[in-house]
């Protein structure tokens, strides 16, 4: 049953992680608010996600969730779309964010996918 209100859509957001090791500089400024990071400190980032694969799975598992999300709103009669957005990789929550809108959505339902509290994060 599609809602009587605005279209709606859900958007899960995460931290994000670079998707290869030639995105860890990139990512590394990031998240360090436009600083960039020493090579040493590139090379240390880039050593750590060598050695779990070159990438982290975070992107792919968010992906999974958003899908899996969606099928069920859908199986339940909700014609919602959930998109992905993650904070400091691609797809970033505004490009996210602008593409719902585009697309026809008048509200959107955030979730945190890792919620958490801290002070740098959301103070």
């Amino acid at each position: 049953m599609t809602s009587a209100l605005a279209p709606t859509a859900v958007l899960l957001m995460a931290y994000g992680t670079p998707a290869s090791l030639d995105e860890v500089e990139a990512y590394y400024t990031h998240i360090r608010g436009g600083r960039p990071p020493s090579p040493e400190q590139v090379a240390d980032l880039t050593a750590r996600y060598r050695r779990i694969g070159g990438s982290s799975p975070l992107l792919e598992l968010s992906r999974r969730q958003a899908a899996e999300l969606q099928a069920r709103l859908h199986r339940d009669g909700d014609d919602i779309r959930v998109s992905i957005g993650m904070k400091h990789a691609p797809p970033f929550i505004h490009d996210a964010v602008a593409d719902i809108v585009r697309e026809g959505a008048r509200r959107i339902v955030a979730l945190a996918l890792a919620p958490h509290y801290s002070r740098l994060s959301v103070g």
